[in-house]
């Protein structure tokens, strides 16, 4: 009985000396962190896609369009010779039947206009350095990704990518790729494709 009591007096003036150091203000004890300097990470509420439009450095790109039977609406993206180009998400509405939406690399285009990716970051002068396309005819290409979306008994069907999650795809520089949406209904739709990525 003594010996326990011994080891519970012990163990009282460790954790009162314990306590005493968190609590002191100033100078800690030799071997003890100074709370007041210890520097903690700051957890951020935003996501890191919105950490990454703060330094101004996503893009996207977006393109409407009427879809009939076997029609496509395709967006590329020629990656720049340097950096790193994560894409984050490409995103597919329709108020048709299915869809088949399909991401292809080391495409080969016979047409499609240029057009100028949009900063999400306003104020910021930061432009991509690679090509943009929209409109777009594939000829060749490795199809990487592909889903269907939609179905008849379902009026509003959309498609989210992997937007503010760490499941990006980090492109291949100097590359062409592209998002093909294509109507596989017979009844005519329409398709929006909304495609963001990084590039640093």
């Amino acid at each position: 009985m003594r010996k326990a009591i011994l080891v519970f007096l012990a163990m009282f003036v460790f954790a009162t000396q314990a306590f005493g150091d968190f609590r002191q203000a100033g100078t800690p004890r030799a071997g003890h962190a100074d709370l007041n300097s210890v520097q903690i990470p700051k957890v951020y509420a935003a996501s890191r896609t919105g950490m990454e439009i703060v330094d101004g450095k996503v893009f996207s790109a977006s393109a409407l369009t009427t879809l009939t039977l076997g029609q496509t609406l395709i967006i590329s993206i020629a990656t720049p010779s340097t950096g790193t180009i994560h894409l984050m998400s490409y995103q597919v509405f329709t108020d048709g039947g299915w869809a088949e939406i399909e991401l292809l690399e080391n495409c080969g285009l016979a047409s499609g206009a240029v057009t100028t990716p949009v900063n999400r970051l306003r104020s910021s002068a930061y432009t991509f350095g690679g090509t943009v396309l929209k409109d777009a005819t594939v000829t060749t290409g490795t199809v990487i990704e592909e889903s269907y979306i939609g179905g008849a008994a379902i009026v509003t069907t959309p498609l989210v990518g992997d937007l503010d999650t760490d499941l990006d795809w980090i492109l291949s520089v100097s590359t062409r790729y592209a998002i093909r949406v294509t109507n596989r209904t017979s009844a005519t739709a329409h398709v929006g494709l909304n495609v963001v990525w990084s590039w640093e």
